[in-house]
């Protein structure tokens, strides 16, 4: 093994000099390291035993979410011909909303989407369109030219309820601790719910309407 590599990196593939290509190191996400993971492995069964999953796509994506990334419910063997070398790649579940990782896959891909096929002649049209006046929120811009600008835009109107980063989740009692900007109303920063109420919840904010 080589000493220089950290723990967790892939062997780089490398040139016929061979000098590793650049950004070539790939790195395996660890998906049962998440809060979210943890909680779903733990308290889908409560949700399914008290027959609070008001739809099947409820449940379904909750048992794809927890075999996400997971080399025992299948994997790709991922080979390289210039170098020789491989790895395995767990297959993922392609469920939108609700996985974090294969969500934010279809944002990137929307975003490129609407910049190719509807940004371009929609900014020519509206340049010429004449108009009487309208108002509009305008407090972020994107100037004229600024594609990747544009292509966050589209992937913002696509993006994940929640934040991994604000989700804590208490394996000992079950509980989930969520982070978010000071309520108003509850003249706090944060939300404290059992696990089950919180998937319960997110099913019914992450996967409405999606059939």
């Amino acid at each position: 093994m080589d000493p220089e590599r950290k723990p967790g990196q892939r062997q780089a593939c490398t040139e016929d000099s061979g000098a590793p290509l650049r950004g070539a190191v790939y790195r395996p996400r660890n998906p049962r390291a998440s809060p979210l993971w943890q909680c779903s492995q733990r308290q889908a069964k409560e949700l399914r035993e008290a027959g609070r999953f008001q739809r099947a796509v409820e449940e379904r994506a909750i048992e794809r979410f927890i075999k996400c990334g997971d080399p025992h419910h299948g994997f790709a063997r991922i080979y390289c011909d210039a170098c020789g070398h491989d790895y395995l790649l767990g297959f993922s579940c392609k469920t939108r909303c609700f996985c974090p990782s294969c969500h934010q896959k279809r944002v990137l891909l929307y975003g490129e989407w609407v910049e190719e096929n509807v940004l371009k002649e929609l900014r020519a049209r509206m340049l010429a369109w004449r108009h009487g006046g309208f108002s509009a929120h305008n407090d972020v811009r994107v100037a004229a030219e600024d594609a990747e600008g544009r292509k966050k835009f589209a992937g913002y109107m696509l993006r994940a309820p929640m934040s991994l980063q604000k989700m804590t989740y208490d394996a000992a009692t079950g509980t989930v601790i969520y982070r978010s900007k000071m309520h108003a109303g509850l003249k706090r920063n944060f939300q404290v719910m059992p696990g089950a109420a919180w998937l319960a919840l997110l099913c019914k904010q992450k996967l409405l309407g999606r059939a």
